[in-house]
């Protein structure tokens, strides 16, 4: 808590991006009665293709074999619908293909979710990879089924 209250400061809101926290999650919720979760899922093989291009510094064991990574990916999918399970008012989750083809919308569903008003003007533009793991489904299939 004393770490927290040091990074937030007198902010309002303080959020956290990192995947890891998945499993503090529930903790977390219960020590914080405010805070809240925003989730994004993705189609398992755009993001199962991005984990396995990427070289980690540590951590992340799992990245460097398909079947480990799709096991990983389904589980945090299921730990993910067991947060919005249990705690319906502070989760949401959001698709990753949603949330680019509609920034604003997804935006609102989390501002709506922590009480905050939403900003008029543009939003920044952001990243879109939708559909890479299409080039590779086949090959992702084949190394699976091995």
């Amino acid at each position: 808590m004393e770490e927290l209250r040091r990074r937030a400061g007198s902010a309002k809101v303080f959020t956290n991006t990192h995947p890891v926290r998945i499993h503090e999650a529930a903790r977390l919720a219960a020590a914080l009665p405010d805070m809240r979760f925003v989730l994004v899922k993705r189609t398992l093989e755009d993001n199962m293709l991005r984990i396995y291009m990427r070289k980690y510094g540590r951590g992340n064991a799992y990245g460097y074999d398909l079947k480990t990574i799709r096991e990983h990916l389904t589980w945090y999918h299921e730990m993910m619908d067991l947060l919005a399970e249990r705690l319906p008012d502070r989760v949401r989750i959001i698709n990753y293909e949603d949330m680019i083809a509609d920034p604003a919308g997804a935006l609102r569903v989390a501002a709506d979710l922590c009480g905050l008003p939403m900003r008029d003007g543009p939003l920044p533009t952001i990243g879109d990879d939708r559909g890479c793991g299409e080039p590779y489904r086949q090959f992702m299939a084949a190394a699976l089924e091995s």
